[in-house]
């Protein structure tokens, strides 16, 4: 066919995708249409009029489609919204047999907690402690019940008790891996205590003043237990229940929807807390106001847990074989040039890691060394007194302190800006799958390094006080920072220019993957220190023997050598996320893989139902 026959044939259909485009909203199924019979017709131009205007016409036009059909579902239907109003409540229908089982259990357990105290009198000192009981009966005899939640400062105890509600949330959770049996005992623990912790107002006849004032955060709180508790039971069921998939495909499938329950759960321990830090303690407060309140609690929780999840389900087809991609025993190496939610980042970091896991460890190794060693050797201390740690759940979240702010050796936390600067330009662009024949890092960007990772020290060491929101506000652009000195070469202004570009519509998402990979990196950071650290050094000390103090040293020195070694496992863990989440924002900004995609657009032909590829 000529081409001016060609154009004359096809130019009305293209006149009508011109026209469709000015005026969207497009219907799916003619979208769809309009793309093949574009693409068709720019295969055929590329074959037959390869070096004439018409190709270049075409190849624009299904451009145009491309970006149309790109921006319009892909990134719409990806970003943080899109987990809370649709994945999580479909994830929590999914989960509503053991959410039920979780529920049952709890429910169970606390009304065996009111029989027993009402049939033994002095089981809440076998429950609750001794110390715990005669504190509380002296507080009723001073005339203030309640006085356990004004002890402390509020700030001082949000902190603290926004970390002991993660750690029994996150217990109940962990705990699933065990078959699920695990969260069920979680379950009856927690049921138990808190049924005796009621019942023993109701002994002393202080039934309202105890219901309005523990359940003014309780609400909340034993709600995210007992979700959480469901999520331990759906991860567990992967294990004890595999069906048709293998033992390790069905695990990964529960796992990860466990997961990302539990995280989507995180927000209400955290306003648990801060009810319970800053709420609670008014006890004047009218009764009718508190019971608003408590039923305001809970019917969010019956709204947003219950009742949504099902009217969600009811609106879209629910399948409970999703995840297909994890079945994978070997899942592939992550493609960058994808667009990331939350969610995916999340779980393509693990497939990174898994890929890298014995690079993670050497450089974590290396890492250690370069920082243990001087300071020990140097630092004119004994060890125990340089670094102090205990054991206890996140005890060594606290003791990281230590090596970034250090009184008796100031010149100590300095050391971790150039540890940080070459460990992230060495790890991260290898994580990325830049493969370098040297081992050792490129001397550019390790020196640009030095100025995030020292403006990172120079923050905790001045803003240990308000960590929180130090860590909210300066850490992500760091982090974005850093990805962008050692994955772009060639950047002006030492790549902040770079930075804010990649940062300037897409805030939300940077601080939705932040809040991800730090919780969690922290909670496996605490689960894996205390109990990997503390066992190893227990069994050190049955094998070696040493005096006394030769043994404290020992210890001190093995305690802070892991701890460093494991805290820069999590960083990595870290690291790998925002290198996904800086292609994510490359890709959204600056749309290369996209525009890759659209020149390979009729590439490809069919001859006698084979694809071939068509000769440049």
């Amino acid at each position: 066919m000529r081409e001016t026959d060609f154009i004359q044939d096809h130019s009305p259909k293209w006149q009508g995708i011109e026209d469709a485009l000015k005026n969207p909203p497009i219907e799916p199924d003619a979208l769809k249409d309009m793309f093949v019979q574009v693409t068709d017709d720019l295969s055929y131009a590329r074959t037959f009029y390869p070096n004439r205007s018409v190709r270049v016409y075409l190849n624009d036009l299904a451009r145009r489609l491309f970006l149309f059909v790109y921006s319009g579902n892909t990134l719409k239907s990806k970003g943080p919204r899109s987990f809370w109003m649709e994945e999580l409540p479909l994830l929590m229908y999914g989960a509503r047999r053991d959410m039920l089982i979780a529920f049952l259990v709890f429910w169970g357990a606390f009304i065996a907690g009111v029989l027993s105290c009402a049939m033994d009198p002095d089981f809440p000192k076998v429950i609750l402690g001794e110390t715990y009981v005669k504190m509380t009966e002296s507080n009723i005899a001073a005339g203030d019940p309640m006085a356990v939640y004004k002890g402390r400062g509020q700030f001082d105890m949000a902190f603290g008790i926004t970390a002991n509600n993660l750690y029994v949330a996150f217990l109940s959770f962990i705990s699933g891996i065990f078959f699920a049996m695990g969260s069920l005992m979680i379950m009856v623990s927690n049921g138990i205590m808190v049924g005796t912790f009621q019942y023993f107002f109701v002994q002393q006849g202080l039934f309202q003043e105890s219901f309005l004032t523990i359940w003014v955060h309780g609400t909340l709180e034993i709600s995210a237990i007992i979700i959480a508790g469901g999520a331990g039971i759906t991860m567990g069921r992967g294990l004890a229940f595999p069906g048709t998939y293998t033992r390790a495909q069905a695990f990964r499938q529960s796992a990860r929807r466990g997961l990302k329950i539990f995280f989507g759960i995180t927000p209400v321990i955290i306003l648990a807390a801060l009810f319970e830090s800053f709420l609670t303690r008014y006890t004047e407060t009218p009764d009718e106001v508190r019971g608003a309140f408590i039923f305001a609690c809970l019917t969010f929780i019956l709204v947003y847990f219950w009742w949504f999840p099902r009217y969600i389900a009811a609106r879209v087809v629910f399948d409970e074989n999703r995840d297909a991609d994890l079945l994978s025993e070997t899942p592939s190496f992550p493609d960058l040039e994808n667009i990331r939610n939350g969610d995916e980042i999340f779980r393509d970091v693990f497939t990174i890691i898994r890929h890298k896991i014995s690079l993670v460890c050497t450089l974590s190794l290396f890492a250690t060394a370069i920082f243990c060693i001087p300071a020990l050797l140097f630092s004119g201390l004994p060890p125990q007194t340089l670094f102090s740690l205990e054991s206890s759940f996140l005890a060594s979240l606290e003791a990281l302190g230590q090596f970034y702010v250090q009184d008796k050796a100031p010149w100590i936390p300095w050391l971790n800006v150039p540890v940080m600067a070459w460990f992230s330009a060495t790890l991260l662009p290898r994580l990325m799958g830049k493969h370098r024949k040297n081992p050792f890092p490129e001397i550019a960007p390790t020196l640009k390094m030095l100025l995030p990772a020292g403006f990172f020290v120079l923050l905790l060491q001045n803003g240990l006080e308000y960590i929180a929101i130090v860590m909210l506000l300066a850490f992500p652009w760091l982090l974005c920072w850093a990805s962008v000195i050692v994955l772009e070469k060639n950047q002006q202004n030492l790549g902040t220019q770079r930075t804010f570009y990649l940062l300037r519509a897409n805030t939300q998402r940077v601080l939705h993957v932040f809040l991800l990979l730090t919780l969690s990196a922290g909670l496996f950071f605490s689960v894996l220190d205390t109990t990997l650290v503390w066992g190893f050094l227990n069994l050190t000390s049955w094998v070696i023997r040493l005096e006394p103090q030769a043994m404290q040293d020992f210890s001190a020195i093995l305690l802070a050598a892991l701890t460093y070694f494991f805290h820069y496992v999590a960083f990595a863990f870290i690291l790998a996320g925002f290198g996904l989440l800086h292609y994510t924002l490359k890709e959204i900004t600056d749309a290369e893989g996209l525009r890759k995609k659209i020149e390979n657009i009729g590439q490809k032909r069919l001859l006698r139902g084979l694809e071939q590829e068509l000769p440049r």
